[in-house]
């Protein structure tokens, strides 16, 4: 039930974050990462699909490594989980 919950809970936050996305002000980019974090910590499919998008997209790459060291831990496990330099398992 929990995890229906915090699906339901990161769709919502993607779904929020795509619209703020392009203002100056990242809280877009906060929302869609919280979402796919709450997402992605279940999903092997989800986190394939973001390694892909970080490979295939420097900014958003480079975006993540330099928030790394200030999310909540769950956020940071998912975004060492989808780097697209190291091997999945390392």
């Amino acid at each position: 039930m929990l995890r229906h919950v915090l699906a339901a809970f990161g769709v919502l936050l993607i779904l929020i974050g795509i619209p703020l996305f392009p203002t100056p002000i990242p809280l877009g980019f906060v929302l869609i990462l919280v979402g796919f974090a709450l997402l992605a910590g279940e999903s092997i499919f989800l986190q394939r699909w973001i390694r892909s998008w970080r490979r295939n997209s420097a900014s958003v790459d480079q975006r993540l490594r330099r928030v790394h060291g200030k999310v909540p831990s769950f956020i940071a496990r998912v975004i060492e989980r989808t780097d697209p330099h190291l091997t999945p398992g390392e």
